[in-house]
């Protein structure tokens, strides 16, 4: 396997790792992070984060609770396939590892399109 290869099943696992811990702890308490910032780390870092844009910690958006949703439940699973993809030397890798960074650019996107488009009311 190619160096090259090896960083980026590397950056797949921080991925799937930031998912399914700090990501996936916003959706489930995504409501109760002012109340939990206080005493527990996750909320006070989307506290920090909450300076720049509030839309991820009390003027929580549906536009965040949708793209967010999707990153964590069905994203993930995506990046599992990439790196089978990888590891198995599978042709179709490249299809996929270029349909996920076209779905993630797009969401990104998306998310400050949208806050453009009414002047950054919570950013």
């Amino acid at each position: 396997m190619s160096r090259r290869d090896r960083i980026i099943l590397g950056l797949l696992c921080f991925y799937i790792l930031i998912a399914l811990s700090l990501e996936l702890y916003w959706l489930i308490y995504r409501d109760e992070l002012v109340a939990r910032a206080p005493t527990e780390l996750f909320a006070r870092l989307f506290k920090i984060y909450g300076d720049a844009d509030r839309a991820y910690y009390d003027r929580i958006s549906p536009l965040a609770i949708g793209l967010e949703g999707i990153n964590v439940y069905f994203t993930q699973i995506l990046n599992v396939l990439l790196m089978y993809a990888i590891v198995a030397r599978r042709h179709w890798r490249h299809t996929l590892q270029l349909l996920l960074g076209s779905y993630l650019t797009y969401s990104v996107v998306l998310y400050f399109y949208a806050a453009h488009v009414v002047d950054y009311p919570d950013m």
